[in-house]
């Protein structure tokens, strides 16, 4: 791919133009072309041709002939060309879409010509354009800015010399459709009358709500009425600020019907919190299935729910502090058995030498479970007598047995 002689960038990035560096034909872009002051070669464009066979006037040639004319010199300073370029990018960037013609695209354009008898000034002046860009076509090369040309050639001798795209041959095929089709719709098959006595009672009553409902749909949602007095002051600016004034009516509609759906979701969240807060609700799970229905039911129509009253609500409040009370005194007296039990266990097992082990045999406590009965009896005998003279009388019976 080509690239620029300077800064290396490819074609496909920025537009190439054939220049002359040190006696070498070479591809130069357009900035590098006006920093390095480089000779650009282009082909002369379709109105530059134009001007250049235009005719002079009288006072053009004489002062030509008189020797004081001098042409105008247009004198472009670099950094005015770059800044040019900084300004206007599409100057440097390639043709997007290529001109692409058709293989012998000159030898058509030809034989079109000597098919109509005309010469090149005759074509010039029948399409307004120089004999020279005409020439250049003939021999299979292009002028700058040749779209126009090309386009003109193609409407006046009826041929194409461009390569057609699907788009185009699609825009062809509807514009013939469309000239082919007839104005009005051809009805194959007479329209045949519908006999209301064929038709069942409910069928009727169908069709005269769909009728209903198209009347409906074709009535204006409001009528203007003006008074004729007025019609005629009426100008464009009215009819304008009576749309401004609509469009701001609507506009207001919606914000307020957002508001309003806002506070409905805002109401059902408040009551599921309510609810949540009661202990209603036990697991997660719960709340998010209660979330959810609140959030799908929003816009919803409103169901008739009873809101506890305050009274209710303290009712609640109360049992709650009283079973929590209840539950708090059973576990203070499970502590105190517990407690007792564990003490009972130690004085039981506080006896000395083999006459504790022996003891110990016929009175087997469980740990885990001791009878109500057994625990009245431990703690009966525990209040009468101490720790110590319990044991004594244990010893003296083991003894006389």
């Amino acid at each position: 791919m080509a690239r620029c002689f300077r800064c290396e960038r490819e074609a496909k990035e920025v537009k190439l133009s054939d220049a002359l560096y040190e006696n070498d034909l070479v591809k130069v872009c357009e900035r590098c072309a006006i920093t390095e002051n480089i000779p650009v070669l282009r082909k002369p464009s379709t109105s530059q041709l134009k001007a250049a066979e235009r005719s002079q006037g009288v006072y053009e040639r004489l002062r030509r002939l008189s020797g004081n004319w001098e042409p105008e010199k247009v004198s472009k300073s670099m950094l005015s060309e770059i800044r040019k370029l900084d300004e206007h990018p599409e100057l440097e960037k390639p043709d997007s879409s290529p001109f692409n013609l058709i293989r012998n695209f000159h030898w058509h354009v030809m034989r079109a010509r000597r098919n109509r008898g005309m010469s090149l000034s005759h074509l010039a002046r029948a399409i307004g354009e120089s004999e020279s860009a005409l020439k250049m076509v003939e021999k299979g090369e292009l002028p700058e800015e040749s779209e126009k040309l090309i386009k003109k050639l193609e409407q006046f001798f009826q041929i194409r010399i461009r390569e057609v795209d699907e788009e185009e041959l699609e825009r062809e095929r509807r514009k013939k459709q469309a000239s082919l089709a007839p104005s009005s719709e051809i009805v194959s098959e007479p329209i045949k009358p519908i006999l209301e006595e064929e038709l069942e009672e409910g069928d009727l009553v169908q069709m005269r709500a769909e009728e209903l409902q198209e009347e409906k749909e074709k009535r204006p949602a409001r009528v203007l009425k003006f008074k004729p007095e007025l019609m005629d002051n009426i100008t464009i600016a009215d009819l304008k600020k009576i749309k401004d004034e609509k469009e701001q009516e609507e506009r207001l509609e919606r914000i307020e019907q957002g508001e309003a759906e806002q506070k409905e979701f805002r109401n059902k969240v408040g009551q599921e919190m309510k609810n949540l807060a009661l202990g209603g609700v036990e697991s997660m799970e719960e709340k998010r299935a209660m979330l959810n229905r609140a959030i799908r039911g929003i816009g919803e129509e409103k169901k008739e729910e009873k809101v506890p009253s305050i009274a209710e609500l303290a009712e609640k409040k109360k049992d709650k502090e009283k079973t929590a009370l209840e539950k708090e005194k059973m576990e203070a007296r499970m502590l105190e058995k517990k407690s007792e039990q564990e003490q009972i266990k130690q004085v039981l097992r506080g006896k000395p030498g083999e006459q504790a082990k022996k003891e110990e045999k016929p009175i087997e406590i469980e740990e885990e479970v001791i009878r109500e009965a057994d625990f009245q009896k431990l703690s009966e005998l525990s209040e009468k007598k101490p720790p110590e003279s319990l044991l004594g009388d244990e010893i003296e019976v083991i003894e006389d047995g």
